[in-house]
């Protein structure tokens, strides 16, 4: 989903509990007065009817995925067991995994947006400073990361262009 800033939203939140992963842009919810600030990389879980208040930040657009859910547990597993149960364990296992697929995926995001970040900064200074004997170490160490991570992080860039 994606909310362009100034956009109205609800006054409260859905029937169903749900985590929110935010992939573009900054907001602030409140649910119940107590405020969140949602960005790229977090995971945010939030209750059924809850009071919402949002609160945008810059003109950036925010974009996100909602995965609600309804719990059945009791349900699920007396009828397991019984015909007809298997859809109902089917179910809950393909809500599984459908969240950890999410859960994957937000982090795979966060982790290709710092290399690319990380990658934009040490070109940078490595295009500023080339007259200066640079070297993978001396850069990892200015940068605060790993050796093996930076290298890493160039070698895959130079696969992609």
């Amino acid at each position: 989903m994606k909310i362009d800033p100034g956009v109205p939203h609800a006054d409260y939140t859905d029937s169903y509990p749900g985590f929110v992963f935010p992939f573009t842009g900054k907001v602030q919810f409140q649910f119940n007065g107590t405020p969140y600030i949602f960005t790229p990389g977090k995971v945010v879980h939030g209750g059924a009817k809850m009071t919402l208040a949002q609160k945008m930040f810059g003109k950036t657009n925010w974009e996100y995925i909602l995965v609600q859910y309804r719990i059945c547990s009791a349900e699920l597993e007396e009828s397991s067991f019984s015909p007809g149960g298997l859809s109902m364990f089917q179910t809950e296992m393909l809500f599984r995994d459908v969240l950890n697929e999410a859960l994957v995926c937000v982090a795979s995001r966060q982790n290709s947006c710092e290399s690319h970040a990380l990658f934009e900064r040490v070109s940078h200074s490595i295009h500023e400073y080339y007259n200066q004997s640079l070297t993978i170490a001396s850069l990892a160490e200015q940068y605060n990361v790993n050796r093996n991570r930076l290298s890493y992080v160039f070698r895959s860039k130079q696969c992609l262009e």
